[in-house]
């Protein structure tokens, strides 16, 4: 019985840990993201055209506030995201990206 209810404490846990996995870059980013990240991950830039990017794969539209982070945290535009740049990104509840921050 001990065992279960180990168990069930630890995948709470987890649950709860990985529920706030994507809200640490919104909280350190100068400027106001009124969206939620809900959802997100890393990777690398394939293409980055109009409101639109392809990173590992998969397109995502850009939020229509999204903001641009250089690895740095500063705040710095679309054009200077390129082809192959490593990428960390969060995504709001319609999976358009709110923030894209180079990560090297």
């Amino acid at each position: 019985m001990i065992k279960w209810i180990f168990s069930g404490c630890l995948i709470i846990i987890i649950a709860l840990m990985a529920g706030t996995a994507g809200a640490g870059i919104v909280n350190n980013t100068p400027g106001d993201i009124s969206e939620e990240g809900i959802g997100g991950g890393t990777g690398i830039i394939y293409s980055i055209e109009g409101d639109a990017v392809v990173i590992n794969d998969m397109k995502y539209n850009f939020s229509s506030n999204v903001k641009f982070l250089t690895k740095d945290g500063d705040i710095t535009s679309k054009s200077s995201l390129k082809k192959g740049d490593k990428v960390s990104f969060i995504l709001n509840s319609n999976n358009d990206i709110i923030l894209l921050q180079k990560i090297e």
